[in-house]
């Protein structure tokens, strides 16, 4: 059976009657019963010990300007991207494969425009999509 695809913000709201409980059930729960734009559930929410991991990570990284960092007791190499020269760290946490990378200043978003003005900005990424982003200490999260 085909799952329709729900529209941002839309409960999911198809069900099947259990017989053996006698009751309704939901076929599909995504997380608060919201998905994304694409039609997946959005990424886990983020708890105050990863968000101080995310901060951890980038007082180490560009502000103490460390080549090697210590995250939950392990230890990450930062590294450089090949074409611009951005830090990046790839590290785990509570068994998310993450990685933080500094904003480069030479494209046109808004955080491009604080790394130009000197604010020390870096993107944390989960799966290839961005999750967060860390401005001279303050974290901000995407939905």
């Amino acid at each position: 059976m085909r799952l329709k695809r729900l529209r941002r913000n839309e409960l999911a709201t198809q069900v099947n009657f259990d017989t053996a409980t006698e009751r309704f059930r939901p076929l599909y729960q995504p997380p608060f019963g919201i998905l994304s734009r694409t039609g997946l559930p959005y990424p886990q929410l983020m708890s105050a010990p990863f968000e101080s991991v995310l901060l951890s990570v980038w007082q180490q990284a560009l502000v103490d300007k460390k080549k090697v960092l210590e995250i939950d007791g392990e230890t990450y190499s930062v590294r450089h991207t090949a074409k611009s020269k951005l830090k990046q760290i790839d590290f785990r946490f509570e068994g998310r494969e993450l990685r933080g990378l500094q904003q480069n200043p030479n494209t046109k978003s808004r955080w491009a425009k604080l790394a130009r003005e000197g604010k020390q900005v870096m993107q944390f990424l989960e799966g290839g999509r961005y999750i967060a982003v860390v401005v001279d200490g303050k974290i901000q999260t995407y939905k």
